[in-house]
């Protein structure tokens, strides 16, 4: 009894705390950026809240009504000097607090003053995720493996690093003559030519071999190496109900170590594996607590994904725990916003947009995510908080009427020409988009509902039914 009382405690209550203790945090030091900056330019606010809905705590001090409310998928300030808090939510706090004050009755702030108090927010997510960089940094975290290898993971068969001989498992020492150690050093000498050289080291054989590349620019404008990745730990994150892989007995923190006698570089390698054994019966080699167990399973065809599948998805951030890395702050909170950056670059993009769109999710997968992150380890929990806070930094700032990019957007405009907007033009921007926000997170709360109620498998939940290490998240995983 005692023992299953600590199962619980294990899988389920602590991880439920501790998602309500980082996304809690996550808001409140964005909200309160909102709110000090305001205090300190002097303006007036009548309600501090985390979350939206009824009240669950409440307290008036010094003329602001503080409180915690039921919904916790944000929080606001009001702040009536502030454009464009709606009417209706307006005359709702005031009569909640007894003393909220009318906009017309207070004296207008620059618009310079607007800008400061709607930058605010972000940039307590930017301090927070700046507070976390530097404590994984002199603590250090557990390391993903192309953190620590230049080892090739990957490559497309399809590809001119094939052509020219380049495999998966060759070491790259090299790149136009400068050492490498690891995939970030190849990426950022890459990013600097249009034709790179490898020496590459090879498995079984003495010296090196020289293969020359071009480069290609990526989304973001930058030169890479089109068809290579890192390598990567296939690390079992969910599994689909009814599939090859349930049958067979793998389990949600299996790593798969071995495909049909191949030892496995990345998950893209596992999954070329799969395509090309499908209904065959192929033995597998697992890593289950410390210790190696072998199973059989059989890929089978997926019409909707058109490939063989096993049915399983990867966890999206795999770490080996055995080894512990010092990444500099300024380089993880880059490669942060990078990620991030690269995943809005490519909705836009006409070729990804689809696909980038796919991966979109919404509140139900974030905490699902911070879930399976909080199970995995304290600081890996840190790595997804910290991206998560740089996430929230740049998605508030983009222009768009209901959020802060909105405000300083209406902010930028009095300044330009000199004069405010109606508040009519303001609350109709802002109302439309509210409604268009609310009914995408209520499409994504329902597809992310169905995605996981289909692959639910106990005692964690799954992923995509796909072999595919494109992460559930509302962008795509943070790279360390």
């Amino acid at each position: 009894m005692f023992e299953g009382l600590i199962g619980i405690w294990v899988d389920y209550i602590y991880p439920a705390l501790m998602v309500v203790v980082f996304l809690g945090v996550t808001i409140l030091v964005h909200e309160l950026g909102h709110f000090l900056m305001a205090r300190k330019l002097g303006m007036v606010v009548d309600v501090f809240s985390l979350g939206f809905g009824p009240a669950i705590w409440k307290r008036r001090h010094k003329g602001i009504l503080y409180k915690i409310s039921w919904f916790p998928v944000g929080g606001y300030v009001a702040l009536p000097q502030m454009e464009p808090a709606s009417a209706e939510r307006r005359r709702k706090d005031q009569e909640e607090a007894d003393m909220g004050h009318a906009p017309e009755s207070l004296p207008s702030v620059p618009p310079h003053k607007k800008i400061l108090v709607s930058l605010a927010g972000a940039a307590g997510n930017v301090v927070l995720a700046i507070l976390i960089a530097f404590f994984l940094y002199y603590t250090g975290q557990p390391a993903m493996p192309g953190e620590i290898s230049s080892a090739v993971g990957y490559v497309a068969e399809d590809s001119e690093a094939y052509a020219r001989g380049l495999r998966i498992g060759d070491e790259i020492v090299a790149v136009n003559r400068e050492k490498v150690s690891n995939w970030q050093d190849v990426l950022q000498a890459c990013a600097r030519f249009k034709q790179v050289t490898f020496d590459v080291r090879r498995r079984g054989q003495e010296g090196t071999q020289a293969i020359t590349l071009n480069t290609d620019e990526n989304v973001l404008g930058i030169q890479s190496v089109d068809g290579i990745d890192q390598v990567g730990i296939c690390r079992v994150a969910g599994i689909m109900r009814g599939s090859s892989a349930e049958e067979t007995g793998l389990r949600i923190g299996d790593t798969v170590t071995e495909f049909d006698g191949v030892p496995l570089m990345s998950t893209a390698h596992l999954v070329d594996l799969v395509k090309s054994r499908q209904d065959q019966a192929v033995p597998i080699v697992l890593e289950r607590h410390g210790r190696l167990v072998s199973k059989t399973v059989t890929p089978r065809y997926d019409s909707e994904l058109e490939k063989a599948v096993i049915g399983i998805q990867f966890d999206p951030r795999p770490v080996d725990n055995m080894i512990t890395i010092h990444v500099p702050p300024g380089e993880q909170l880059q490669r942060d916003a990078l990620g991030i950056v690269r995943f809005l670059k490519a909705l836009v993009t006409p070729k990804q947009a689809k696909m980038a769109a796919k991966g979109v999710r919404g509140p139900v997968s974030i905490f699902v995510l911070l879930w399976l992150q909080i199970k995995a380890g304290f600081k890996i929990a840190l790595v997804f908080s910290r991206f998560l806070n740089v996430n929230l930094a740049i998605l508030n700032l983009l222009p768009i009427p209901v959020l802060d990019g909105g405000h300083c957007l209406f902010s930028l405009w009095e300044i330009v020409t000199r004069r405010r907007l109606s508040a009519r033009v303001v609350h109709g921007l802002v109302n439309t988009f509210a409604v268009l926000v609310i009914g995408l997170l209520l499409f994504l709360t329902y597809r992310d509902l169905n995605l996981w109620r289909i692959l639910w498998r106990r005692p964690a939940p799954a992923a995509e039914s796909q072999n595919s290490n494109a992460p559930p998240a509302e962008v795509p995983a943070p790279e360390q």
